[in-house]
């Protein structure tokens, strides 16, 4: 009996709390990416053709230890 004055006396249920909060939650993050603007990189033409691989001392030793 003293479990269920309690609670009547706080107006809301603990699975009834959970469960709202459950549902703001997946409110909230479906909110999130209509918010958010997509932001584009743009490369020119001389940054599309640069070579970026480098095989250097550190790549070489990555690759020894990493070897099958």
């Amino acid at each position: 009996m003293r479990q269920e004055q309690k609670r009547q006396a706080s107006g809301i249920e603990r699975r009834d709390f959970l469960r709202g909060a459950g549902i703001a939650a997946a409110g909230a993050a479906a909110a999130l990416p209509g918010t958010a603007g997509a932001a584009e990189v743009k490369e020119n033409p001389q940054e599309q053709v640069k070579s970026r691989y480098q095989e250097n001392d550190h790549v070489r030793r990555y690759y020894e230890l990493n070897r099958l």
